[in-house]
């Protein structure tokens, strides 16, 4: 446990790659790339956070590796697209389709008071579901439509008591709506590149739960015992028997 393995990347010219992380006592993060196309995790960081510079270093050293970036599917952190427009500035880079959803409707909540919450929610509920072109054009077209008929709602503003003070009155509305119109570029990508998924979720339910699921016993390790135990995890699991 004093000297943990460190990542094995097998060569892949054009892998795809999965990029998340997931959090342990809420003060480090342990980010992965899986190779969707070798079901493979190619590397891992164990970190306080997310970060560009060290991203940075994880895509060059995966690509030193043989491990070239064809494609990649995020969260859409600030961090995390930054590095990979920083090395690899021209390959498709979908955002996850069920890190928006979950975001926006956890902002919505289950039961929105206003007619425009409702209608955005419904909307929100389909975005997982759009597989053809078709469908996708629909979506777009709808969301365009709702933007266009609650403009001026969403611009309402409440005064503060002081009379001089003023916010926004739907600022959920509007930040699902501004959630959305930032990824929308990045969103449906996976409808134009058949080997891109659309969203992330093979780390969560095949990596990330088991993942704490174990750890749950070991949860009084020091965070160097910690990051030790992961990577052995991962080497033991998801590498040596490939």
């Amino acid at each position: 446990m004093s000297q943990p393995p460190q990542p094995q990347p097998v060569n892949n010219q054009k892998s795809t790659l999965l990029i998340d992380g997931t959090w342990f006592n809420r003060t480090n993060n342990l980010i992965v790339y899986f190779d969707k196309n070798l079901s493979r995790i190619q590397w891992w960081r164990y970190t306080v956070r997310e970060n560009t510079p060290e991203t940075i270093e994880d895509l060059k050293a995966l690509k030193k590796c043989g491990v070239i970036c064809a494609g990649a599917i995020t969260d859409g952190g600030r961090g995390l697209t930054a590095a990979l427009n920083h090395v690899y500035p021209d390959v498709p880079k979908q955002r996850c389709l069920v890190h928006i959803q979950r975001l926006s409707l956890a902002w919505l909540t289950r039961s929105p008071k206003t007619q425009a919450g409702r209608d955005l929610r419904k909307l929100c509920l389909l975005l997982n579901q759009i597989t053809t072109k078709r469908q996708r054009d629909q979506w777009i077209k709808v969301f365009e439509f709702w933007n266009t008929k609650y403009a001026n709602f969403l611009k309402e503003r409440t005064i503060g008591p002081d009379g001089k003070r003023w916010w926004y009155t739907h600022k959920s509305l509007r930040k699902v709506r501004r959630h959305i119109l930032n990824a929308l570029p990045h969103m449906f990508l996976y409808l134009d590149h058949s080997r891109l998924p659309k969203d992330t979720n093979i780390l969560e339910g095949a990596i990330f739960s088991p993942l704490k699921e174990i750890y749950r016993s070991h949860r009084g390790l020091s965070p160097e015992k910690r990051a030790n135990f992961l990577a052995w995890y991962i080497h033991l699991k998801y590498q040596r028997r490939k």
